[in-house]
């Protein structure tokens, strides 16, 4: 399973909206998201989860800490945004596509 995490301050907020935007540009990029996991998750429980990706915005990115394998995406809006969403996340997984993470739909 492919493990996607939308990271906002507290996790129910910004994350919410995200989770939706993450899902809807995940499938207009042409993706199967049966292999795909999108949850929502706040700032201090980010930086000690395991995942493939976590999806903020600048200001929490520079908290959440860099570690090997576990890429960060930082979308200005992540509320409404698709275009910017899709933009972030093409080349996110197309590299997951190439591992095998990932498959098109």
């Amino acid at each position: 399973m492919y493990k996607i995490y939308a990271v906002c301050a507290s996790g129910i907020g910004t994350s919410l909206f995200a989770r939706k935007l993450i899902t809807e540009s995940i499938e207009a990029l042409g993706y199967d998201m049966t292999d795909i996991s999108i949850s929502c998750i706040g700032l201090t429980e980010a930086n000690g989860t395991s995942t493939d990706v976590f999806i903020t915005g600048s200001t929490i990115a520079a908290n959440i800490a860099d570690r090997p394998g576990v890429e960060k995406v930082v979308v200005v809006n992540m509320i409404n945004d698709k275009e910017g969403m899709k933009k972030a996340l093409a080349p996110v997984l197309e590299r997951a596509e190439a591992a095998g993470k990932v498959k098109k739909a």
